[in-house]
C-alpha cells in the first residue's frame, strides 16, 4: 500500500495559507468574509470567529476616512471584473492604525457573475512611515535652503575704510552689508592687535 497521504485540496490549501507571511482572505461580493487565514488574524486582532460570515464585517476594519475609497473601488470592481489593487489604512483591534496594500482576484458562477473575491494584503506601514520620513527631510530640507543667501561675485570694497559698495552705488559698513545679504550675524569685540593698540 502507498503511504502517500489522500489528496483534500480544502484541507492543504488552509494548511498553506496559514503559512503565508500576507494576510489571506475570500470574500463575497456584498464584503463578508468566507475565509482568513493565521496572518490575517494576526495582523488585525480579530480572530476568525468574530470576522467570518457577518456581512461588511471588511469595512470594519477599513480606517473611517478610507472606507469610501474603499466601497467605491470594490464597486468599480465588480463593474469591471478586472484585478484590483488599493492601498489603504485599517484599524487593528487595540486601536492602532496600518497601511496595507490590497491585491484581488475573482471567481465567477456559471452565468459569469462574480462569485468570490481573493484578496492579498501586504503591510505597508514601514514603508509609508519611511516615505513620510523622506518627505519630511525634503520639505525641511527646501526651507532651510529657502533662508539660505549666499555672496557671490564681485564686492566692491573701500581699500582704506573697508565699506561695501552696495547695488545702489550707496556705500555702507561690511557688517550692514552682510547682515543683509546673508543670514550671518555679528558679535563685536577687539582683535589682540587692537587690544595692544587700545593700550597705548
Amino acid at each position: 500500500m502507498s503511504n502517500v497521504p489522500a489528496f483534500h485540496p480544502e484541507q492543504w490549501f488552509a494548511e498553506f495559507a496559514d503559512h503565508v507571511s500576507e494576510s489571506f482572505c475570500v470574500m463575497s461580493p456584498d464584503g463578508t468574509l468566507l475565509y482568513v487565514n493565521r496572518t490575517f488574524e494576526l495582523n488585525t486582532g480579530y480572530s476568525s470567529a468574530q470576522l467570518l460570515n457577518r456581512p461588511g464585517v471588511i469595512f470594519d476594519l477599513v480606517h473611517p476616512d478610507d472606507v469610501a475609497r474603499v466601497q467605491a473601488a470594490l464597486k468599480q470592481y465588480f463593474l469591471e471584473g478586472t484585478p484590483s489593487e488599493l492601498e489603504f489604512r485599517t484599524k487593528t483591534s487595540d486601536g492602532r492604525t496600518r497601511w496595507v496594500r490590497e491585491r484581488t482576484r475573482s471567481t465567477r458562477d456559471a452565468s459569469g457573475r462574480i462569485e468570490k473575491l481573493f484578496t492579498i494584503i501586504s503591510d505597508e506601514t514601514a514603508r509609508k512611515a519611511e516615505e513620510a520620513e523622506k518627505e519630511r527631510l525634503i520639505q525641511e530640507l527646501q526651507e532651510t535652503l529657502s533662508r539660505v543667501k549666499l555672496l557671490t561675485g564681485l564686492i566692491p570694497i573701500c581699500a582704506h575704510c573697508k565699506k561695501i559698495r552696495n547695488d545702489k552705488g550707496y556705500w555702507e559698513q561690511v557688517e550692514s552689508y552682510i547682515r543683509d545679504h546673508s543670514e550671518a550675524e555679528f558679535s563685536h569685540g577687539l582683535c589682540p592687535d587692537c587690544i595692544l593698540l587700545f593700550k597705548r
